[in-house]
């Protein structure tokens, strides 16, 4: 591992260059667990989730996360799994795991095996949850 690169975990990336573009119009899915932990941190559900089309999906207020207040992420120790693997994404056509584009500092992380296997494992789970 590279001295400058980060676990995709660790987030330093983020918070140093006090990026929260990916807290921009997120469109970040929640599983039920997410929403259970959440829950029981006492925020309300219409207040921070909406649910289209069988899917659960963060909140944007004036554009944003509903967590994001001045600038940091006031969940960020229970986070949602999604935010916790992102940059990672699996894109659809190429049928790959990848790191978005749109983070302008994916080149800081490092991904491992157990990063991607978290990643399917949330994507067949949120799957799964959409069906029932």
């Amino acid at each position: 591992m590279s001295a400058s690169k980060k676990k995709l975990d660790d987030g330093s990336p983020c918070l140093e260059h006090r990026c929260i573009l990916c807290c921009k119009n997120t469109e970040m899915p929640l599983s039920r667990s997410d929403v259970e932990r959440l829950l029981k941190k006492g925020y309300k559900f219409q207040d921070f989730a909406i649910r289209e089309n069988k899917e659960t999906r963060l909140k944007n207020v004036n554009g944003y996360c509903y967590f994001l207040h001045n600038g940091r992420c006031v969940v960020y120790s229970i986070r949602p799994e999604g935010c916790k693997l992102y940059p990672l994404v699996f894109n659809e056509e190429k049928d790959e795991f990848v790191f978005d584009e749109l983070c302008p500092y994916h080149n800081d992380f490092i991904v491992s095996k157990k990063n991607v296997n978290d990643l399917m494992k949330l994507i067949l789970k949120l799957d799964k949850e959409r069906k029932t």
